[in-house]
């Protein structure tokens, strides 16, 4: 049973890491795109 604990453990932990990590990387991209899809959106809206 610890054991599994520990693998459970650190099994969530890693993806909690690479979670964090993707978010980091694409942090810029989202925003970008965040950015393209809000001037669209009022483009589409002013239309």
């Amino acid at each position: 049973m610890t054991n599994w604990f520990d693998f459970s453990d650190k099994y969530l932990i890693d993806q909690l890491v690479k979670t964090y990590q993707y978010m980091v990387t694409s942090a810029s991209t989202q925003s970008q795109w965040t950015a393209d899809w809000g001037s669209n959106q009022g483009k589409t809206t002013l239309s």
